[in-house]
């Protein structure tokens, strides 16, 4: 056992002080950096369901936010339980609902107008969309209450004037105080929603995974073509253990590397929980391709397996996104 650790820690130094390791290190944090840049280059598209329980009289209204240039897409659905899927399925950040009476309301002044809001556990941003809307309907309907107000404010004196406008403003920019608006979640969202419809965190988990996987699998055919040196010498349970340790050291600095990659690009779950599995993923890989490579005797023989095994964990591991994502 001695000198199985003593062969980790000479391996383990080596690596650190191989230039090569810190290329392959690199790359793993350049590529997961090129992804994410790339991924952010290009915004998503965040809808906000809108449910017209009103009519007629807040048709107009809807149309207007609908058009509203905005940074998120207003699209309008025929009912509740339509609103209620769309974001359960995640196809929708939230919904809202113009409760009837709404424009009535609204145009007397006397009550607030009633407005549901939906999200699920997943929703991140719905108090921006929730700004965005009531800005939308404040926009439309205070025209309308300014020429109503108008004679009022000819009748009275300037300061009048200004402190009846600083007070509507006041209560404009009180949105929830303004308008009556109940808070609802859809059956069946949770929390690991948000996480599948934003694939960036599972391509930046794959991405050193893979890497570390390639350079194991060219790794380990140094270890074949040494067959006439110093593991040659060696029994074949020692053998086996022997490129265990070279591919687990090598493994193990670009595992590091890949964790903190994870954590610059803010994609880094529970600390321990992420480290500890890309550590485990590092000692899996190593068991199985050290298994692998002792039925080869060629090195050459070994390269030629090593292309096709790359191509079935690309796929695998595109499937596996996919299942993930969606």
């Amino acid at each position: 056992m001695e000198r199985y650790r003593t062969w980790f820690l000479i391996y383990l130094k080596n690596t650190v002080l191989s230039p090569r390791v810190w290329i392959e290190a690199f790359l793993i944090i350049v590529m997961m950096g090129a992804f994410n840049y790339v991924y952010l280059s290009f915004p998503r598209e965040r809808v906000i369901a809108l449910c017209n329980e009103d009519g007629e009289t807040t048709d107009a209204l809807i149309s207007r936010i609908v058009k509203r240039e905005s940074e998120y897409v207003f699209t309008i659905v025929s009912d509740r339980t339509e609103l209620d899927r769309m974001i359960s399925s995640g196809k929708a950040e939230c919904g809202f609902v113009f409760k009837r009476g709404f424009d009535a309301s609204y145009a007397s002044g006397k009550r607030k107008p009633k407005i549901s809001y939906v999200a699920s556990y997943a929703t991140d941003s719905g108090s921006v969309a929730k700004e965005t809307l009531y800005s939308a309907i404040f926009e439309y309907y205070s025209p309308m209450r300014l020429t109503e107000m108008a004679e009022d404010f000819f009748e009275d004196d300037t300061e009048q004037v200004k402190a009846s406008l600083y007070e509507g403003n006041t209560k404009l920019l009180s949105s929830d105080r303004l308008l009556n608006v109940d808070f609802s979640t859809v059956s069946g969202g949770h929390p690991e929603k948000k996480a599948k419809r934003d694939y960036l965190p599972v391509i930046l988990h794959i991405i050193p995974q893979y890497l570390i996987f390639a350079t194991m699998l060219f790794m380990v055919s140094e270890c074949i073509a040494d067959g006439n040196g110093f593991s040659s010498v060696l029994k074949m349970g020692e053998n086996y253990v022997f490129r265990f340790i070279r591919l687990f050291s090598s493994a193990l600095v670009l595992g590091v590397f890949g964790f903190i990659g994870l954590v610059v690009f803010g994609v880094c779950g529970a600390f321990f929980i992420e480290l500890s599995i890309m550590l485990g993923l590092c000692l899996v890989l190593s068991l199985l391709i050290s298994f692998y490579s002792m039925f080869f005797k060629s090195s050459a023989l070994y390269i030629g397996t090593v292309v096709p095994l790359l191509i079935l964990a690309l796929m695998i591991s595109i499937r596996f996104a996919m299942i993930d994502i969606l």
